[in-house]
């Protein structure tokens, strides 16, 4: 059917075709206008994709900048095409994950679904350190794949889920992911004289490997294991750019009570670029106490903007003087940030 005028049921009706993509999406017909969910919910590897399909819905029900609505089970089942059955067990998953809170209206009267806010749920932090975790091993799909459903069958998947900082056990998930098929992690080894053999995940047995080859390994192995020593075990002469920028991200902590995600390519290289300029470790490191102290210097507080020419000019003005020219402070008075210690963020809701 064209644009145009037509008959139906005795009632003349006039067809207009939408020229623009836009006039479409927010004009056009009775489901109007777009839904944003963030994306890491859209990319969590812990939540299945009918749990973010209904998470989408939910959220196209809260108009505006609301956190809760109240479509009816009928209308959702309706508009997903599922069963009742169906919207109960990803309503479940989606609660006890603490993303939705459902609340009685009255009887006979549609839920309230509130839509809680992200920055507090522990499966979210999980899913965010593997995908960290898989930027620094570099591991194709297929690979990646295999490791982290077998890791989502480990007791380590289970021992981070209920573990309040998620991020404080990220040295131990990335030992795990890196030694993956290679000593035995979360696997039974027999060990023979001439062969050994492992046993990884679903019973899956490996071919023999020769003793020399396996120590060859092993060996390169435990020479990767050492770069990921924490800095707090190391002087700060052998710190090295991913030292300083784990340094920032605990700083950053410190003082804002929420944690620093780094993107891991990107503040190494910003990092090394003011180590190099600076050629005094014991210097950037005090340059960073003092930039994470004065927040009005730049906003966000970043590796980025910690590295910037401007910045490292006023922290070199500020060491030398002790204040700020008054020319750079904002104009806005900051709040004072609240003294939040790791275990209370993590436990409050």
């Amino acid at each position: 059917m064209g644009e145009g005028v037509y008959f139906m049921d005795n009632e003349l009706i006039e067809l207009k075709l939408c020229n623009k993509e836009n006039d479409f999406i927010y004009n056009f017909g009775e489901i109007n206008g777009h839904t944003i969910i963030p994306n890491k919910i859209l990319y969590s590897y812990f939540l299945s994709d009918r749990a973010k399909i209904l998470y989408a819905a939910i959220c196209g029900f809260a108009y505006g900048n609301k956190r809760d609505c109240f479509p009816t089970q009928v209308t959702l089942i309706d508009y997903l095409d599922w069963t009742k059955a169906t919207l109960e067990k990803y309503l479940n998953e989606l609660r006890n994950v603490g993303l939705i809170e459902t609340v009685s209206n009255g009887r006979n009267k549609p839920l309230v679904y509130k839509i809680r806010e992200i920055q507090a749920i522990k499966l979210l932090y999980h899913s965010e350190l593997l995908h960290a975790i898989r930027v620094e091993l570099s591991l194709d799909v297929e690979e990646w794949t295999k490791r982290r459903k077998a890791y989502m069958e480990s007791e380590l998947f289970h021992e981070v889920n209920s573990s309040e900082n998620p991020f404080s056990l990220k040295d131990k998930v990335y030992q795990w992911f890196f030694n993956y098929g290679i000593d035995g992690t979360d696997s039974t080894c027999d060990c023979e004289e001439q062969s050994i053999k492992v046993t990884i995940g679903f019973n899956r047995r490996l071919p023999p490997v020769p003793p020399k080859y396996d120590s060859l390994v092993n060996e390169e192995a435990k020479n990767k294991r050492k770069k990921s020593v924490s800095y707090n075990s190391k002087a700060l002469s052998d710190w090295n750019a991913s030292d300083f920028c784990d340094y920032f991200g605990d700083q950053y902590f410190a003082h804002r009570g929420i944690p620093y995600y780094k993107n891991a390519e990107n503040d190494v290289i910003f990092m090394k670029n003011v180590l190099r300029q600076r050629e005094n470790k014991e210097l950037v490191k005090t340059l960073i106490d003092l930039f994470m102290e004065h927040p009005e210097i730049v906003e966000p507080q970043n590796v980025q903007n910690f590295s910037s020419a401007r910045t490292q000019q006023l922290l070199d003005t500020l060491l030398r003087t002790g204040s700020i020219p008054s020319f750079y402070v904002q104009s806005k008075k900051q709040e004072p940030v609240p003294q939040t210690s790791e275990d209370d963020f993590w436990k409050r809701d």
